[in-house]
């Protein structure tokens, strides 16, 4: 004789699944892909030198994410920051200013201290700077640093950033020379992080920095070696490779130095693996490492749902189920 379900579990499971299916959230298809068509054309707009265009779309793009996902998460923070660099290219630092702080403020919600942190303040440095704040510029840039210096490792590419941020708070006080060396360091540092289009934006900065302390043969080093990285690594219509161009042009040619090996390659699944029998390893390290490879396929299957087409819709899952979702932190 067949029995009719237990009613009060039928019951809660019923309402957990509404629970769960009411926590998720619903976008329509059409209005994802235009967020996400125009975050990348602006992306584009911006890294061409069309700041006018790149801001117009990058904040239409964050409207339309803010109506479903507010303005507080990882993709917020990015368009925040392109908006602000579009506004700085512009000639408008002091709404820059209000732009990377918003996105400088995401970081500091979720406790996140990274490299894409460090390149929002040396943007807010910028900004800070170009309205002649630098004593602001100058204390955001230090606080930073050492926050930096007890969160991450010495090799990460935070540091970097952080270390020109404050050397161009250095050249606005005068000491050109201490700043050169800051942002020279911290272009080699990226340049063997494996961030080489990011090292030639550093030796930019560097070569302009040395040709203001009239150091013409330091210049045009650092100024070719910029040129070299950003046309291999960005392109040659790239903006920072034509002005780097007319910059060297402008002091004395020195031959360049020879390139770095720029080289990066993420190791495989089967090497990390491999990494759990490294000597010198203690049971901790290896449990921690081990559980990260197996969780991956967990990962995996709730990525794949996580934005998944449904009809003429986009289901999101709730942030509960997805630590990591708007996290500005890897």
């Amino acid at each position: 004789m067949r029995t009719l379900p237990d009613v009060p579990a039928f019951c809660g499971l019923a309402l957990l699944l509404m629970l769960s299916a009411a926590s998720c959230t619903f976008v329509p298809e059409a209005t994802w892909r235009r967020s996400r068509m125009l975050q990348h054309s602006g992306a584009e707009a911006l890294a061409a030198g069309r700041a006018e265009e790149a801001e117009a779309r990058l904040s239409e793009a964050l409207a339309l994410r803010a109506a479903y996902f507010g303005a507080d998460d990882d993709i917020a923070a990015r368009l925040h920051d392109g908006i602000g660099t579009a506004r700085l290219a512009r000639g408008e630092p002091a709404t820059a200013e209000q732009e990377f702080r918003r996105a400088h403020a995401v970081f500091a919600a979720f406790d996140c201290v990274s490299a894409e942190r460090a390149r929002v303040v040396l943007h807010l440095c910028e900004a800070l700077l170009l309205q002649g704040e630098s004593a602001a510029a100058s204390e955001i840039a230090a606080a930073e640093g050492e926050l930096a210096r007890h969160r991450l490792a010495p090799q990460d590419e935070a540091h970097a950033w952080l270390e020109i941020a404050g050397a161009l708070t250095r050249a606005a006080g005068e000491d050109l020379g201490g700043a050169r060396g800051g942002v020279r360091a911290a272009a080699e540092r990226l340049a063997a992080s494996g961030s080489p289009g990011d090292a030639a934006w550093g030796f930019y900065v560097a070569g302009l920095l040395a040709q203001a302390a009239g150091d013409p043969r330091a210049a045009a080093a650092d100024l070719e070696r910029a040129v070299r990285l950003s046309r291999a690594h960005r392109g040659p219509a790239h903006p920072l490779t034509l002005a780097g161009q007319v910059a060297a042009a402008r002091v004395w040619a020195a031959p360049p130095p020879p390139a770095p090996d720029d080289g990066f390659r993420r190791r495989s699944k089967w090497e990390e693996f491999l990494a759990l029998f490294e000597p010198g390893r203690d049971a901790d390290w290896r449990l921690r490492n081990l559980e990260n490879l197996l969780d991956d396929p967990v990962d995996d299957l709730k990525h794949r749902l996580h934005g998944m087409r449904c009809g003429d819709r986009r289901v999101f899952l709730p942030r509960a189920l997805m630590p990591g979702s708007g996290n500005p932190c890897p």
